[in-house]
């Protein structure tokens, strides 16, 4: 059974096929310095400006704008006894109404003003045909798609629905020899119209985090997109890992590395999108817990070996007796392995410990320094925070 999509705004329409809704030249927007001129062009005598709602008459001049860019067009009306105006058009096809928006090219763009006939009373239609081509003939959409009267050089809105079944998705409509967006302009031409949905294959993006073990949540995203129709590549934050991060994204598709946000286009196959993990930069913190005393930052990566250091700070009448950390005690000297820790907010950040306490810190590994030994045979347990600190003293 074909399902069928509406969609309920002109932006949620034309998001599909990421161009802006009143688009009439088909590119995608990229930084441009480059200029182009918006010229308007009207010179029969009998065409005048209209007033606007304050009685005034405004102007109507060609301005510049950056090429590849979206703009609004004047809110200007025109004026001529026996006719409507309708708006612009650069190529009597598409339809830019009055205060619209449209999208420049890198040509300079010359816009002509259309005007339907005042009470015509020729009229033509425009009928949707939608068949998946899958065999089962055309789709029964007299319910959604009634067929649409129109004059002549009237503006018509073509409709914004959406059909998909499992294997395609439509994103417009086409006339065979022009292809429309949902809800785009369409300036009625002096004959009966049939248009059909343009299709295109379903297609998933995945995303992969890689097989590895210290994966935090899942390992895969998947998006269903259409063929020819481009995304922004993920964040970082898509996938956690345990003391990495991911730097950017390898596509199977085209054997080349994406970063984050860059823009990619669907080719007509399924693409795998694997995360490139780089280790995180953590301080290992030995905290003294002696007043004055500074802790001891030892800079390095997830994965790497870091020597465990001297203790600098004395406490009279202890002698230091190691390092404590997850109940394992070091001595200074020893290779400690530099774990990282499990993410926080979606990000690989290690948990901060000292004497038990969560600290806000991120990227550091804690260390209580809470064994200090003399030579006595009194111990004296004292529980602080979960973490045990075993003292001997001199004073039996």
């Amino acid at each position: 059974m074909h399902t069928l999509f509406s969609r309920m705004t002109s932006v949620a329409a034309s998001a599909v096929m990421a161009v802006c809704t009143l688009n009439v030249f088909p590119v995608f927007a990229e930084d441009s310095t480059e200029k182009v001129t918006i010229h308007f062009e009207y010179n029969d005598p009998d065409i005048s400006i209209a007033e606007d709602e304050d009685g005034n008459v405004p102007e109507l001049k060609d301005f510049t704008a950056n090429a590849n860019d979206s703009v609004k067009l004047p809110d200007v009306l025109l004026e001529k006894d026996g006719y409507v105006f309708q708006g612009w058009t650069s190529d009597g096809v598409y339809g830019h109404a009055a205060n619209s928006i449209i999208r420049t090219s890198d040509q300079d763009i010359v816009l002509e003003p259309v005007f339907s006939v005042y009470k015509d009373k020729t009229v033509y239609k425009i009928h949707y045909e939608v068949d998946f081509g899958d065999g089962n003939g055309i789709v029964d959409t007299s319910k959604q798609l009634k067929d649409v009267s129109a004059h002549p050089n009237e503006f018509i809105k073509l409709s914004f629905m959406s059909y998909q079944n499992e294997f395609k998705k439509s994103t417009g409509w086409t006339d065979g020899e022009h292809d429309f967006l949902q809800e785009q302009l369409l300036i009625m031409p002096s004959h009966d119209l049939t248009v059909t949905p343009i299709w295109h294959n379903r297609l998933t993006l995945k995303y992969y985090a890689g097989d590895f073990d210290d994966i935090v949540g899942a390992t895969t995203a998947e998006f269903d997109v259409i063929e020819s129709q481009k995304k922004d590549i993920a964040t970082a934050s898509r996938f956690a890992r345990i003391g990495y991060k991911i730097d950017h994204w390898h596509c199977d598709y085209d054997d080349k590395d994406y970063a984050f946000l860059s823009s990619f286009t669907m080719p007509d196959v399924n693409v795998t999108m694997t995360a490139v993990w780089v280790p995180m930069d953590y301080n290992v913190v030995f905290v003294p817990g002696v007043s004055g005393a500074a802790n001891i930052k030892v800079p390095g990566k997830t994965g790497e070996t870091i020597k465990v250091p001297e203790m600098d700070a004395q406490r009279e009448g202890y002698t230091f007796g190691g390092w404590t950390y997850e109940d394992v005690i070091y001595q200074p000297g020893d290779s400690l392995p530099h774990q990282g820790r499990s993410p926080r907010n979606g990000h690989r950040s290690p948990g901060s410990m000292a004497k038990g306490r969560r600290r806000t810190a991120c990227n550091n590994n804690y260390f209580s320094c809470c064994h200090y030994y003399n030579f006595s045979c009194n111990y004296n347990h004292i529980f602080r925070n979960n973490i045990c600190c075993n003292f001997r003293n001199n004073h039996s």
